[in-house]
């Protein structure tokens, strides 16, 4: 599978579920993990967007919405932060390929 092929099958992995749920019955709190080198608060961070979006679909952090950040000292880390992820039992994972 070419590089792009999966960065457009996990975007739609992605959206996909919030998606669906932007049109079905939302759960009563939504928990969302990433991990990322970037620091969640810079203003290059790809959760920004992601941020202002979910807000504007009605989930607001802390009442009804979750976003579980790790950040990570490596880059090469995303393993085990997404393992960690899954035990913490997130309902979406995003993960997100840079060029």
């Amino acid at each position: 599978m070419k590089r792009r092929e999966f960065i457009t099958l996990v975007g739609g992995a992605v959206a996909w579920p919030l998606g669906a749920l932007a049109q079905t019955e939302r759960p009563d709190f939504l928990r969302v993990g990433t991990a990322s080198p970037i620091p969640r608060q810079a203003s290059s961070s790809f959760l920004l967007p992601f941020e202002q979006r979910m807000a504007e679909l009605g989930y607001i952090e802390g009442k009804n919405f979750a976003l579980e950040f790790i950040e990570l000292a490596q880059p090469n880390q995303f393993g085990e932060a997404f393992k960690e992820l899954v035990q913490r039992k997130v309902d979406v994972l995003i993960a997100r390929h840079q060029d």
